[in-house]
């Protein structure tokens, strides 16, 4: 698994190709980990410093990027 920093993020998918340019856009605009696990990428949005500050952003990414899952790196 590659080095990704501590904190909480906002899984917003798990491909194992390029996701389309659209995608790939609204995802840059925010401060994001891409991270590879098992021939995977899976797309982060974050790190925050506490889930309450993932929280306050997950309608936001819901309604720019995709419907994320809650993702804590240790």
């Amino acid at each position: 698994m590659q080095g990704v920093p501590k904190g909480f993020y906002l899984q917003v998918g798990v491909f194992s190709k390029t996701p389309n340019p659209k995608f790939m856009e609204a995802f840059m605009k925010y401060p994001h980990q891409i991270q590879s696990v098992n021939g995977q990428k899976r797309y982060l949005i974050g790190p925050y410093n506490t889930r309450e500050q993932a929280d306050a952003k997950l309608e936001e990414v819901s309604h720019n990027v995709a419907k994320p899952v809650h993702v804590e790196i240790k």
